[in-house]
């Protein structure tokens, strides 16, 4: 699994030097809406993201009314992205708006229709060799997509929840109240439960080679426990067991975890680290030089009073 977010003029002008350093590990930009209305922020954001190496994908907010509108749209997208290296999925976003101006212009749009637009698009960017996508929340998958049809694409679920309610989700768009280092205000924050640069490069799509490295190697997922968490809950949201965080984090006590406390989801098992305590060190140094906190440090080695270390001691960093 890994962290990502989508982006659009709406998060201004983007520091994507901090993004990376704040662990996302990958995007999902908007190129565009309507008909070839290109976002403003749209090279800038694809140019930096191939610039740092963070695996992106794109999406088209579409203002279709009829099938072959869908169409265009899609080669509209397709030719914005031609220039930048793509490793994550074309995907259609067709929302509420879509259906508000489908009014305006006096277009009902209802699920045959909705369905058929998503059907439109996709196929259009198959047929140019990249691997598509359908964005739709839990309203639409009931009332405008008729997901028997629609199985055959990728989903990227709009959920804003603590937990991913469906099994089906490729990637879970779970919260638009993020806040990222680099982003002013909030920004979309999502989950990708597969590897879609490796699955992409493996079907030779969006003009990858198979033999070609990705942006970025798999990285380590980390949660920050927040009050009110439990390890099942947090098991739950990741689609992973309470077993499998226990060994991953070396868990002495599943039912004892603490606000603060930073979870591995994914990655290898936890190592001891055995740091000595130099002359001038504090607990509060070291807890901020191996990401950890004072009150865990103080815990995993008996510390009774955590001003007080002395050069030569040593400390277990779990």
């Amino acid at each position: 699994m890994r962290k990502g977010i989508d982006v659009s003029k709406w998060q201004g002008v983007i520091d994507w030097d901090k993004v990376k350093k704040a662990g996302i590990d990958f995007a999902i930009i908007r190129v565009g809406y309507g008909q070839n209305n290109i976002d403003e922020q749209f090279v800038r954001n694809i140019t930096e993201c191939n610039r740092l190496g963070i695996p992106c994908g794109v999406y088209w907010f579409s203002y279709a009314l009829n099938e072959e509108m869908a169409r265009q749209e899609a080669r509209y997208c397709l030719e914005a992205i031609k220039p930048y290296k793509v490793e994550y999925p074309v995907c259609f976003d067709f929302e509420y708006d879509s259906v508000r101006y489908a009014q305006e212009k006096g277009v009902i749009i209802d699920k045959a229709l909705a369905t058929a637009l998503v059907e439109a698009f996709c196929d259009e960017v198959e047929k140019a060799g990249y691997y598509a996508m359908n964005y739709a929340n839990k309203d639409y998958l009931k009332n405008m997509f008729d997901m028997d049809r629609l199985k055959k694409y990728d989903l990227w679920y709009a959920y804003w929840s603590s937990a991913c309610d469906r099994d089906d989700a490729g990637i879970w768009q779970y919260t638009s109240d993020g806040e990222v280092d680099g982003i002013t205000g909030r920004v979309d924050m999502n989950i990708a439960f597969k590897d879609y640069p490796a699955i992409i490069r493996s079907k030779g799509l969006n003009g990858l080679s198979k033999d070609e490295p990705s942006s970025r190697a798999e990285p380590d997922l980390i949660y920050i426990v927040k009050k009110g968490d439990t390890l099942s809950k947090i098991a739950a949201m990741f689609k992973t067991t309470v077993a499998k965080l226990v060994q991953l984090n070396k868990i002495k006590n599943p039912n004892l975890i603490f606000p603060g406390q930073k979870i591995k989801i994914t990655g290898s098992e936890n190592k001891e680290i055995v740091y000595t305590a130099q002359s001038g060190d504090t607990l509060w140094e070291i807890a901020k030089k191996y990401n950890t906190t004072v009150e865990k440090l103080a815990r995993d080695n008996g510390i009774k009073n955590p001003n007080l270390i002395h050069p030569g001691q040593k400390l277990v960093i779990k």
